[in-house]
């Protein structure tokens, strides 16, 4: 089996066992679009030549009065990618923050990325949580960010 239908395969077998509301698959860029619910969706793309599944969760806009506090927040989590488990960070063309991750595919199975998948979605909610709705305290949440305190995973913390 080729690595393209190995990811193939996964995908199709994860749709009973995740149940998402839709999975919508984009032969020509080797990605899918995992709709969670009305507030969330999961970009998957198959980077075959890295042979890995990048997963893309976009986390909404940013205040434009939160700006400055939240990219140093988004930047000062990417720095600890160790911490993380590999988590990063980044804005999209739309200006929105994007929670990132890579996940080689060698030894994945659809039980596997199951897990992966509510995990990352245990993060992105937090995260929109934080980014729209800050702590309210009068510490500035930028001080020491920490990796989210989700369990390991196979050695990954997503």
């Amino acid at each position: 089996m080729s690595k393209s239908d190995s990811a193939l395969t996964l995908m199709r077998e994860l749709g009973p066992l995740f149940a998402p509301e839709q999975i919508i698959y984009y032969p020509q860029h080797a990605s899918w679009q995992v709709v969670v619910d009305a507030d969330i969706q999961i970009d998957i793309s198959h980077d075959a030549e890295r042979e890995q599944f990048v997963f893309l969760l976009d986390l909404g806009p940013i205040p434009a009065e939160r700006q400055h506090k939240v990219y140093e927040l988004l930047l000062r989590f990417s720095y600890l990618w160790r911490d993380s488990g590999g988590l990063h960070m980044a804005l999209n063309d739309a200006g929105n923050a994007v929670l990132m991750f890579k996940y080689p595919l060698l030894g994945l199975n659809v039980t596997r990325l199951h897990t992966l998948l509510g995990n990352l979605l245990n993060h992105a909610r937090r995260w929109r949580e934080l980014i729209q709705h800050p702590p309210q305290t009068d510490e500035d949440e930028t001080e020491r960010p920490t990796a989210v305190d989700l369990p390991p995973f196979g050695g990954i913390r997503v």
